[in-house]
């Protein structure tokens, strides 16, 4: 579950094995280098929903109509096929094996993670306000649009 770590609107960002000397992780899940834009993209239930992809530090990023944001990796060997894609903001992830050379799993993750996210109506995270907004609202007496907190 390293992969989540300093995620935001985590409420505990459990342990991290990436070293603080290397490029840290969440930092490694930015946009990076451009990679294609599919303005046809459709889901594999045929809903349509534009894409962006970068790629950086070995890690494709894609971000689709509605702004969620998927991260992931794939690769392979003669006789086999792997691929891992998640959603950071939703803290969920999906890993594909299979016994086929480079086998394309990306479409199979993407139609995986969709189904769970419309399926259970799942939302991203509600990122909290940070301690010196919420000191702010306290200290101003006006409304700042961060009620709940």
């Amino acid at each position: 579950m390293w992969l989540f770590t300093n995620q935001p609107g985590r409420q505990d960002p459990g342990p991290s094995i990436v070293s603080s000397g290397g490029v840290p992780f969440g930092e490694m899940q930015m946009p990076g280098n451009f990679s294609g834009l599919n303005p046809n993209f459709k889901y594999a239930s045929g809903r349509p929903c534009a894409v962006v992809s970068t790629y950086f530090c070995g890690l494709g990023w894609m971000m689709d109509c509605e702004g969620r944001v998927y991260i992931g990796h794939s690769g392979g060997l003669p006789g086999f096929g792997s691929q891992w894609r998640m959603l950071p903001e939703y803290g969920l992830g999906v890993i594909s094996f299979a016994n086929l050379t480079y086998a394309g799993l990306g479409g199979i993750n993407l139609q995986i993670l969709d189904t769970l996210i419309k399926g259970a109506g799942l939302k991203p995270f509600a990122i909290p306000p940070s301690d010196i907004l919420l000191q702010r609202k306290r200290n101003s007496g006006h409304h700042t649009g961060l009620d709940g907190y």
